[in-house]
């Protein structure tokens, strides 16, 4: 149960670390042009920021570095 627990928490604090990054990166995608701008192909109509995903990331590594244990098989990653 313990371990259940801490996936909770870590997916609650990957999630907050995100909410927190995602409008920082949109900011910063609109600030150096890193926009996907629709087409007639795109299933998208208004111009969206691509820089989401790096905070995304940003949070799923933080979480991963604040909960996984620090021993000899997690030390790799």
């Amino acid at each position: 149960m313990p371990d259940t627990i801490d996936a909770l928490f870590a997916f609650a604090a990957a999630a907050a670390i995100a909410w927190l990054l995602v409008p920082v990166a949109e900011a910063l995608a609109w600030r150096i042009g890193a926009i996907d701008l629709p087409r007639e192909r795109s299933l998208h109509v208004a111009p969206t920021p691509k820089l989401s995903g790096i905070a995304i990331l940003i949070a799923v590594c933080a979480a991963g570095a604040i909960f996984l244990p620090w021993d000899d098989e997690t030390r790799a990653i």
